[in-house]
């Protein structure tokens, strides 16, 4: 009903796809040049120590998307954040402000990305160096480490609704002892109000095709748009409906 009825709640994802847009042109660049010499090496990495190899042969290209990675999350979050204030009844100009203003609850959610996506890649790492070792044992791990990062994430999911209120600590805290008892109520949740996002997302852009020329381009892009601003209202209005 809010996007029917209130579509201004559009506008944080607007922004942050345009954002995006130019994002992608200087990542294009930074990738060119290992894009090319990994179709040079043609297979002739160096398996055991690939991450090593990335990072001492392509230092500033791996910085500048480093860089990058950090604003567009940075910015993504800012717009998570002001679809939540929106969805809890903050005007648009309001929510934008409010969340912009919030840089160190953004800058501390850009480090707690990196930091997880770090811990992931290491724990991903583990598992192959086991899976090299004794297969059977790779697969065990792997799925316990799968398990592991299910949870994990669905108990970390509802800080970004809770950082409207809270500082990053707190946000975490409150998420963690949210799905205490809705673990699986919170689950089931991010489940269906994922399936009707994608729906969303993939009618609006059903009919975009059917229109054909420049309206598929943006009916495309308004589906995920709407697909995402869905998510992010469903998923507040759970969180401070409890």
């Amino acid at each position: 009903m809010q996007l029917v009825f209130k579509p201004q709640i559009l506008i944080p994802f607007i922004i942050l796809t345009i954002a995006s847009a130019a994002v992608t042109e200087v990542s294009g660049f930074a990738l060119d040049k290992p894009l090319n010499d990994l179709v040079l090496l043609n297979g002739n990495l160096p398996t055991d120590n690939l991450l090593g190899f990335f990072l001492f042969s392509y230092p500033l290209e791996i910085a500048t998307l480093i860089i990058v990675g950090s604003i567009m999350f940075g910015v993504g979050v800012i717009a998570i954040m002001s679809v939540a204030r929106m969805t809890k009844e903050s005007g648009l100009v309001e929510a934008i402000n409010d969340s912009v203003m919030d840089f160190g609850k953004t800058a501390g959610a850009v480090v707690l990305f990196w930091a997880l996506f770090i811990i992931i890649a290491v724990v991903f790492t583990i598992a192959g160096l086991i899976s090299s070792i004794d297969s059977t044992a790779g697969i065990i791990a792997t799925w316990i480490f799968i398990i592991i990062i299910f949870i994990a994430f669905v108990k970390l999911f509802f800080t970004f609704p809770a950082l409207i209120k809270k500082d990053l600590k707190k946000a975490l805290l409150e998420s963690w002892d949210f799905t205490n008892k809705r673990f699986w109520g919170s689950f089931a949740l991010i489940i269906i109000a994922g399936i009707i996002a994608f729906v969303l997302s993939l009618a609006i852009s059903e009919i975009g095709i059917l229109i054909g020329g420049l309206a598929e381009v943006l009916l495309t892009t308004l589906g995920d748009i709407a697909s995402i601003t869905f998510f992010v209202a469903v998923v507040t209005n759970y969180f401070y409906s409890k």
